[in-house]
């Protein structure tokens, strides 16, 4: 707002010069004469100045004597209020009598006569009396409610708008308001509006309320639709609303029940597939747009949707013997009674075998060798469920005879059968005892033996074999046993899960130089003895670093250890590379009296590296940049901020525990986005973010989105990212 005002002195004015004054100024050396400004209110007034004479400001209580030229009518000056400029000026009167005028406001008649000494605290009084508390009260697609708290005097108040909040307010009343509320439909949906109010006080209009925003929101989502539905899920689709940046739909059990949010995810199309719903179940749904993170107006009436009765699960069949399978199946909630469907052999033709109230069937009188394929229906008040997935089983071929077993070695034993015409054979074992849980050896074996290796030593085995033909199993048949032989002592080496090799090897991760990682290896006894250590120059773990003292042995077993059979010691080597260089290796030898492998080596590799772009650094951000050993990683984003707050927000951040972070300069602030683009690090938004770089009021940025620089005002806002540099020494 600037209001210019025509005023009489509420301070003194003393005038010297002895010519009328006149509306234009005049030049002549006779004019010239001293001018005493004095300030006797009590407001500091500014931009003070008579002709071309700048009295600059003035505070309460000031005066101020400069030399003038007379003749010029008016003395011109200012204050603020809110941060907005009042421009005034009062008229120079009275030159000849060389008198002070009381200061009065001519051209408002609402200011008396008794007024006049305190005209300037009255006009600043009622400048200052705008509104305060501006609120918005509520937000729509199609208006904006908004209310202020009454000023005590208003005549009435003015609306102003703007769609941008540093932009031109236009007044949307034609006449002051008398109420200290104003609903504006004069908007559109999904955009941002700027407010501010105005006093309407003795014919006079105030500065500006600080302006306050609100946005509209997006209209209905319309064209909803069930699309379809299963026993869990319900598929719900839309119509796209313009300017919409995702949906949120929301159900109820009942129409008028409470309604939840059911997407934990933002749903940008427009389609929704609600899943978990149980069965036979009536749902209601509604849907919102959503822009800016703001709900639009909800979707009416609400549509309704209705899930499928459940098909039973876990239905499976099983043969039971040549003319009998078992069918069973899951119980399905609020079911009355089960259908039961068959379809035999190649045909498609389902046919209605029984319906029962049980969850268990046995279909008898069947054809052997035979295959069979079952359905489950669910039916309750509701009607019949879709068919269950389909359960086959098969009758079952004759089962193999003649079974004998023979033990070949601690670990093996060979069983053979008479052949069954047709069919391939599966093996299985019990352990200790014929009615022990049989396992299976080998699923296939199209011979008519098969030798069983991997086995405990000294253990009595039982066998079993099954005929297989197409796929179908017989009954087990009559057993064959075997007990293997004993075991001596047999040394393994893991690391972790997995068994190292004789004469294998152990690679161990890259390793940053002068870092070290530490790998624990498990020596263990698979035989029955004691496993006991041959010392090689007092260790029980020979290392011999091929490389160049990389590898450190850091634990091994006592001088004294012995390992009984199924128990396990452990020794510990460390890789410290000091070099960075691929294949650094090292031998690893233990000597013992295990039966085989008694001198048990392997070889360890490793590789050192250096620091590289998109690694972890020692302050926690990735590293950006690596050239000549020298490092740089930044942060996350870490504020949004003006740019001095940004300046202090990484002097004080302390990732890592480092004090030496820093607001990064242009270049490393682009090669910064660059790694983030390509490696999606760092939690960035796609927004402007400051640099280190700044003249003035002014500072370097750059468009995460966009990749334009630019200069923003130190006192705007935007994105704030820490760097720091380091080095391995």
């Amino acid at each position: 707002m600037n209001k210019y005002l025509t005023l009489f002195a509420i301070f003194a004015l003393v005038f010297t010069g002895c010519e009328e004054p006149s509306d234009e100024s005049t030049k002549s050396e006779d004019n010239k004469t001293k001018l005493t400004i004095n300030n006797q209110s009590d407001i500091n007034i500014i931009n003070v100045h008579y002709a071309s004479v700048d009295f600059e400001s003035i505070g309460k209580g000031e005066k101020i004597t400069k030399e003038v030229e007379a003749g010029v009518k008016y003395i011109y000056f200012s204050f603020k209020i809110n941060n907005e400029t009042i421009d005034c000026k009062t008229e120079a009167w009275n030159c000849e009598e060389k008198k002070t005028t009381p200061f009065n406001l001519t051209n408002f008649t609402a200011i008396t006569s008794n007024e006049k000494v305190n005209t300037l605290k009255n006009l600043h009084n009622i400048l200052s009396a705008f509104p305060d508390n501006l609120r918005i009260d509520d937000e729509k697609d199609n208006s904006i409610s908004i209310k202020w708290n009454d000023v005590t005097g208003a005549n009435g108040y003015n609306i102003y708008r703007s769609t941008n909040q540093n932009g031109i307010y236009l007044k949307l009343n034609p006449n002051p308001l008398t109420e200290s509320t104003y609903i504006d439909t004069t908007v559109s949906p999904s955009v941002v509006y700027w407010y501010t109010v105005t006093s309407v006080m003795n014919e006079m209009e105030t500065v500006k309320a600080i302006a306050i925003s609100a946005t509209t929101l997006l209209p209905a989502v319309n064209g909803i639709s069930i699309s379809s539905s299963t026993d869990t899920t319900i598929i719900l689709a839309w119509n796209t609303i313009i300017g919409a940046a995702s949906y949120n739909i929301y159900r109820a059990a009942t129409i008028n029940g409470a309604y939840i949010k059911v997407n934990t995810n933002i749903v940008t199309g427009t389609s929704y597939t609600d899943t978990g719903l149980a069965s036979s179940t009536t749902y209601y749904y509604y849907i919102r747009a959503v822009s800016g993170g703001i709900e639009g107006a909800k979707s009416e009436p609400s549509i309704m949707g209705k899930t499928m009765a459940a098909a039973p699960t876990g239905v499976s069949a099983s043969a039971i013997s040549a003319s009998s399978i078992n069918i069973s199946w899951n119980p399905v909630s609020s079911a009355l009674n089960y259908k039961i469907y068959y379809e035999q052999g190649t045909s498609t033709n389902k046919i209605l075998l029984e319906q029962v109230t049980g969850t268990s069937y046995t279909h008898t009188g069947l054809l052997s060798n035979t295959s069979y394929r079952y359905y489950i229906i669910a039916t309750n008040s509701e009607g019949d469920s879709a068919y269950s997935n389909a359960a086959s089983a098969t009758t079952l071929p004759a089962a193999p005879a003649g079974i004998s077993a023979t033990v070949l070695s601690t670990s093996s034993i060979s069983i053979s059968w008479n052949p069954v015409s047709g069919a391939t054979y599966r093996v299985y074992y019990a352990v200790g005892s014929s009615t022990g849980t049989k396992m299976l050896a080998s699923s296939t074996v199209n011979g008519t033996s098969y030798t069983h290796n991997g086995l405990s030593d000294n253990t009595e085995y039982y066998y079993f074999i099954t005929s297989v033909i197409d796929g179908r199993e017989s009954e087990h048949s009559v057993y064959a046993q075997g007990q293997t032989l004993p075991k001596t002592p047999q040394i393994v080496i893991k690391q972790g899960s997995s068994t190292i090799n004789p004469n294998g090897q152990y690679n161990y991760d890259p390793v940053l130089i002068n870092n070290s990682f530490d790998v624990t290896f498990t020596i263990s006894n698979a035989g029955d003895a004691n496993l006991t250590f041959t010392t090689v120059t007092n260790n029980r773990i020979n290392l011999a670093d091929n490389s160049g003292n990389h590898f450190i042995l850091m634990t091994q077993p006592a001088s004294t250890a012995s390992i009984a059979p199924g128990g396990s010691t452990t020794f510990m080597i460390r890789f410290n590379p000091k070099i960075v260089g691929t294949n650094l290796s090292a031998t690893v030898q233990i000597k013992s009296n295990s039966r085989d492998n008694a001198d048990f080596t392997f070889r360890i590799v490793g590789n050192g590296r250096t620091y590289q772009i998109a690694d972890i650094g020692p302050g926690g951000g990735f590293i950006f940049s690596a050239q000549g050993g020298i490092f740089k990683e930044c942060s996350g984003d870490i504020g949004f901020t003006n740019w001095n707050t940004a300046m202090t927000t990484v002097q004080n951040y302390k990732g890592g525990g480092f004090s030496d972070w820093r607001l990064p300069d242009q270049d490393e602030l682009w090669y910064v986005g660059d790694i983030h683009d390509e490696y999606k690090l760092g939690n960035y938004y796609d927004d402007w973010y400051w640099s280190s770089d700044n003249n003035g009021n002014y500072a370097a940025v750059l468009d995460f989105d966009t990749w334009d620089y630019d200069v923003f005002q130190k006192t705007s806002f935007a994105g704030v990212i820490a760097v720091r540099v380091f080095t391995l020494n």
